[in-house]
C-alpha cells in the first residue's frame, strides 16, 4: 500500500469514528486529529492537516480554521 493511500485511509477511519462528535458538537479540531494520526503514520503535520481538510470538506464536516503562519 502506498503511503498517501495509507494516510487517506487513516484520516477517513478517524473521521468515521468521530461521526457522533461531529453530530454533537458541529465540527472537529483538525489539530487534535493531526496529533493522533501523526502517532500512527510518519508524515509532516502540514500534509496530514491538508488531507484532513480535503477529506472533511468532501463530507461537509466543519473544521476549525487553519492556524495563521507566524513569521520569524
Amino acid at each position: 500500500m502506498d503511503a498517501e493511500r495509507e494516510l487517506r485511509e487513516a484520516v477517513n477511519g478517524m473521521l468515521d469514528s468521530l461521526d457522533a462528535v461531529v453530530k454533537t458538537y458541529g465540527g472537529l479540531d483538525p489539530y487534535l486529529l493531526v496529533d493522533l494520526i501523526s502517532e500512527q503514520i510518519e508524515f509532516s503535520h502540514d500534509r496530514i492537516e491538508a488531507v484532513i481538510r480535503e477529506e472533511a470538506s468532501k463530507r461537509a464536516i466543519p473544521l476549525l480554521p487553519a492556524r495563521p503562519q507566524t513569521q520569524h
